[in-house]
């Protein structure tokens, strides 16, 4: 069993988060076209107790792995420590107390899965969750229960089932000499036959590239099958019924295409490390499941580089030849089915709607965005946006007047039929919606002027604002980390250039009683950072953050601005990833240490071209493309699609990986393991840990051999950077990035912030400390 993630967004991923108006740091352009450089005198943040963790969602109790989420906050912005308490229908506590712990920025969720072997079905379990800043604690939440059941584990199919056989003229084989061969004796032959095996000096391998034309677009592969028959035997006799020699059939995924090799030592060397089908063979017709790899080819971003036949202890095998064919089952394109859960709030001109993702995606690529409408009472349509959000303002609607809401789910070659609101109406704000949106405009100025050094402090920040009073606050209770970015760019030699913040997608909602105000707002974040130390001609690299925020207001005529969350994590469902940990260790760490914080006399060059990590010489196994990674990751830095994933951190560095870099999903059994760190996959179905929880891709990576960096001279684009921002411990890990660029220092693209940005805003925004893990993606 395994979950189906839910769609919604990361905060760690494992989902999204936007808590900070990410700025950048020192440099102030003056009249002289100069660049000023100041480091200040860093405040340290007061020791504020956070609120008490809100929100609190306890998902996937079909299963035995559910994924339990609340979302921390504090005043001053800084990383919250949430602890997850866990303990059976007797009280005992499950595991140690707390259960799980982890650390993310405020206005996000804390999430944990609960790992394989732990819980029971059918049983009751109570939990709850504290938040924590430093010594100071919030109060207990009010206690939840919720029970296993598997029996309530369903799948909603859409599409309607068919197979396709593809023969002969539908697949390529390529057959060669892996070994003892030079020259043209090492030549691939194209044939419609598989040989492997060997007569005790040639030992043969084949690949084998499957046309895909026969599977319609969007189909969701069920089950594929490969049926290889005995044709001949050299030198061999008793083929069947009694054969008298007996091996192991290996079918391999390839990692470089196979119609593209030329060898058979090349073919060889194609074969991924990962096994799809391994089965002793004494019969004369074999099947072997390659479900996965047809799972991964048709998948969004999925490449068919082909399969690997092979024989692991080919000399007995005396060069056998088979005859092939492809028995593919699926079922066909179809619309999503309805979202669930909507719920709309009503505000000044607009409504704020949230939802579920629908339980059937209709096609292989999954859900890709929703439709939607508002109708006012007439039927006709007064508003339709497009979203890949799972929450979404709806404005530009009069106040008095009563629409429904309707939000229909689209996926690559449908749209599915839509879920209705009741009526609702919305409300106009004693005095207008315009001061709060002021208010949010001039505070994320100030914001950014504290990080980039246009002001000292939150005091002259607040003073140089019109409505600096109504958020002065807020922005001195957080000044400490805007500073501390500030610095951090500075020490970089770095400076943020031309800061924008620019709002859109406002709805100012009054609540029943009429006493506080909810403001949500988009803020897209843009600004250059330069390298200060060439005043003449600075080179610069363009860097950006998109957040959703939710922020809270006292009403009346002059409101006060009393905090504020990342909207995606607040109003999205947690999916099935961990940003918390519990005192189980990964195991098989690396045994290369972390890093400390980023020191830019660090930094190295590199122009994406290398295949092979620093001291390393010989090249084996399989490099995915790091150019492709990081272009992908530079690419889709600000896109709101995140997969389903809420955060997706983890996802999005997954996804960089096999979009960008064309690295094959892993695991052919992945659906009964999903939580075993050996598989790597993700479809319409479901996922594995690896895909979307941060610790989960690092102990992946360790497992299949990536070579992780000593130093971060040593970093090239491509490289995925993990982080634990309470300690030390590989087991900690709670957050991924992609390193896209080395030009004046590293910078990073991430999701859960949709952000792209120096390393040294990156590492500033979450605290300033913490252990950090660069790893050079390898499969051996």
């Amino acid at each position: 069993m395994f979950q189906r993630p839910i769609k919604s967004r990361c905060t760690e991923k494992s989902y999204n988060n936007r808590t900070f108006a990410l700025l950048a740091i020192f440099a102030i352009f003056i009249a002289s076209n100069t660049y000023a450089i100041w480091k200040p005198s860093i405040a340290t943040a007061d020791v504020i107790t956070p609120d008490i963790p809100s929100q609190l969602q306890a998902r996937y109790t079909n299963t035995l792995t559910p994924a339990l989420s609340g979302l921390v906050q504090d005043t001053n912005q800084e990383l919250v420590v949430g602890k997850i308490f866990l303990f059976d229908s007797s009280g005992k506590a499950v595991g140690s107390s707390p259960t799980a712990t982890g650390e993310v920025p405020s206005g996000e969720r804390v999430t944990y899965q609960v790992p394989e072997g732990i819980l029971t079905n059918g049983a009751t379990y109570s939990w709850y969750m504290q938040a924590c800043y430093q010594s100071a604690c919030s109060n207990k939440t009010p206690t939840q229960t919720f029970t296993i059941d598997t029996s309530l584990i369903t799948t909603t199919e859409t599409g309607t089932p068919a197979s396709a056989t593809l023969t002969t003229s539908d697949f390529t084989a390529y057959n060669g000499i892996t070994n003892a061969c030079s020259g043209s004796s090492c030549a691939l032959t194209t044939k419609t036959t598989a040989k492997i095996g060997g007569d005790g000096t040639h030992i043969w391998a084949t690949g084998i590239k499957p046309k895909l034309t026969k599977i319609p677009v969007g189909a969701m592969i069920t089950t594929a099958t490969l049926n290889l028959t005995q044709s001949a035997c050299y030198g061999c006799v008793g083929i069947d019924p009694d054969p008298s020699w007996a091996g192991t059939l290996d079918v391999y995924p390839a990692d470089s295409d196979v119609a593209s090799l030329t060898t058979g030592p090349q073919l060889k060397a194609a074969a991924d490390s990962t096994l799809l089908y391994q089965k002793a063979v004494k019969a004369k017709t074999v099947s072997a499941d390659i479900t996965s790899a047809f799972q991964d080819w048709t998948s969004s971003g999925g490449v068919n580089n082909g399969l690997v036949l092979e024989a692991d202890n080919p000399d007995i095998y005396d060069g056998v030849t088979y005859s092939v064919s492809i028995v593919v089952n699926y079922r066909t394109a179809a619309a999503p089915t309805k979202p669930t859960q909507l719920n709309v709030v009503p505000g000044d001109s607009g409504v704020y709607a949230t939802w579920d993702a629908p339980q059937g995606v209709g096609d292989s690529g999954g859900v890709t965005g929703y439709v939607v409408k508002a109708f006012d009472s007439s039927g006709s349509i007064a508003k339709t946006i497009n979203t890949t959000d799972d929450h979404t303002v709806i404005d530009s609607l009069g106040n008095g007047a009563s629409y429904t809401i309707s939000v229909a789910a689209i996926n690559s070659t449908n749209t599915g039929s839509a879920t209705v609101s009741a009526p609702i109406t919305p409300t106009a704000i004693a005095g207008g919606s315009s001061t709060y949106t002021q208010v949010i405009q001039q505070f994320l100025d100030a914001k950014s002027g504290l990080q980039s050094g246009q002001y000292a402090d939150a005091a002259s920040a607040v003073a140089a604002s019109s409505s600096g009073a109504l958020f002065a606050n807020q922005l001195t209770a957080e000044q400490a980390i805007s500073l501390r970015i500030h610095s951090a760019l500075a020490t970089s030699n770095q400076a943020m250039s031309n800061p924008l913040n620019s709002i859109t997608n406002t709805l100012v909602v009054p609540s029943s009683d009429g006493t506080t105000v909810t403001v949500y707002a988009s803020d897209s974040f843009t600004y250059s950072t330069i390298t200060a130390t060439d005043t003449s001609s600075p080179g610069s690299e363009p860097s950006y953050e998109d957040t959703n925020y939710r922020f809270s207001f006292t009403a009346g005529s002059s409101p006060t601005l009393t905090g504020y969350v990342d909207a995606d994590q607040a109003d999205s469902t947690a999916t099935a990833t961990d940003t918390a940990a519990s005192d189980q260790e990964i195991q098989n760490a690396p045994a290369v240490g972390s890093m400390g914080t980023f020191n830019i006399a660090d930094v190295g060059t590199d122009d994406g071209q290398s295949t092979l990590p620093p001291g390393v010489t010989t090249q084996t196994g399989y490099y995915p493309n790091r150019q492709g990674v990081a272009n992908w990751a530079w690419n889709n830095a600000y896109s709101h699609n995140n997969n389903g994933y809420s955060p997706d951190c983890t996802d999005f560095a997954s996804r960089a990986l096999h979009t960008g870099g064309g690295m094959s999903m892993s695991g052919s059994s992945w659906m009964l393991h999903h939580t075993n760190d050996h598989y790597w996959a993700h479809n319409s179905f479901g996922a594995t840990s690896s895909w979307g929880g941060a610790k989960h891709l690092a102990n992946y990576l360790n497992l299949s051999g990536s070579f992780w960096m000593t130093s971060y001279g040593q970093a090239g684009i491509g490289n995925i950077i993990f982080a634990n921002w309470s300690g030390g411990s590989f087991g900690g890990i709670s957050h991924t990035g992609v390193i896209v660029a080395i030009s004046r220092g590293i910078f990073i693209a991430q999701h859960s912030r949709n952000v792209r940005e120096s390393i040294a805003v990156w590492q500033a925004a979450y605290g300033g400390h913490g252990s950090f893990w660069i790893a050079w993606v390898h499969r051996k």
